[in-house]
């Protein structure tokens, strides 16, 4: 773990001293949890709550950042529910416990941790990513069939999406969805195809997008969409910060498929049910182009098959990766 990680976690424990004797349990995620924290991270904590009394938030404390994410007592993973759905609990995976009120939660970590890295948790992992890819690219074709181009393509990345992630996991142990991409292009070669499908060209100013990203949040504020956690102006700094640290580095496909990841979360936050086309038609004519500008096009040509052989390959890799591992042991 290296120092700002250390300062980020100690003030982490700080913070939650002063919350209410509602909680009973509290993790940190993200960089600060990996120990890779840089002058750019903020801190992310959940909170189990008994009553929930406290909400989520994001925060300024000390000088620093905290996106506050609030659960139920109830909502916490034990090693039953990860042996159900390993993929779906592998966030607790990377939690460091800050906070456990009797002990139980660090007991029951340390047994999630221990089965993680078995066998069996790889291929149940294989064996749902590999499912929930078939069901994004049947819903894909469902919805070009259906005139839905926008929510083809939504759903069209979202399988190779996760088969990315799957991919990093059994190759690396990774979880973040900000390594997916340097994974990606370090372990395969050709990925023009890919930038082109997630619409990066060296046309696209990419300095602009924490500014587009800005102006989506400020319409669905006035929009009155409830989602306050998502549409805080702290949001705001938070996606500069990234921006400004991707951008620092050269890293302009990593930066569109993080900003765009976000504003897939504010959309699936707040549309209530409705489809992209619906969902798109009531944001004012500046609200479709900055969608537009972070990654929310119509399909075209045949990118659909194109990306359902993109995830096959990686769910293939992924097996290879995984049965190598295992042949080695």
């Amino acid at each position: 773990m290296n120092k700002r990680s250390k300062m980020l976690r100690n003030l982490a424990i700080r913070f939650i001293h002063y919350l209410s004797d509602d909680l009973a349990y509290a993790t940190i995620g993200g960089s600060v949890a990996r120990g890779t924290a840089d002058s750019y991270s903020d801190i992310d904590i959940t909170l189990y709550t008994y009553n929930q009394s406290l909400t989520s938030a994001n925060i300024f404390f000390e000088n620093e950042y905290i996106q506050i994410e609030v659960k139920s007592v109830e909502q916490l993973p034990d090693l039953e529910a990860v042996l159900h759905d390993p993929w779906k609990n592998r966030y607790i995976k990377e939690a460091t416990i800050i906070f456990d009120h009797d002990q139980r939660f660090i007991k029951e970590k340390q047994k999630i941790d221990l089965y993680y890295h078995t066998n069996d948790c790889k291929e149940k992992m294989i064996h749902t990513v590999s499912d929930l890819c078939a069901d994004r690219m049947n819903i894909a074709r469902d919805c070009i069939r259906d005139g839905k181009e926008y929510s083809a393509m939504i759903a069209a990345k979202g399988a190779w999406a996760e088969a990315a992630l799957l991919y990093q996991f059994v190759s690396s142990g990774l979880l973040s969805t900000d390594t997916v991409i340097s994974t990606i292009e370090r372990d395969f070669r050709d990925t023009d195809q890919l930038r082109k499908i997630f619409s990066y060209t060296p046309m696209l100013n990419m300095s602009e997008l924490s500014g587009v990203m800005g102006f989506v949040r400020k319409e669905l504020r006035e929009k009155g969409n409830g989602f306050s956690f998502g549409l805080s102006p702290v949001q705001d700094e938070l996606t500069t910060r990234k921006s400004e640290r991707l951008l620092k580095a050269g890293d302009y496909f990593n930066l569109l498929w993080q900003t765009y990841g976000e504003a897939l979360w504010l959309y699936f936050e707040t549309a209530e049910g409705l489809s992209f086309e619906k969902y798109r038609e009531e944001l004012s004519e500046e609200g479709r182009l900055a969608m537009e500008k972070l990654g929310f096009l119509k399909v075209k040509n045949n990118e659909v098959d194109e990306l359902e052989r993109m995830t096959n390959e990686l769910l293939e890799f992924s097996c290879r990766k995984f049965k190598t591992k295992s042949d080695l042991k």
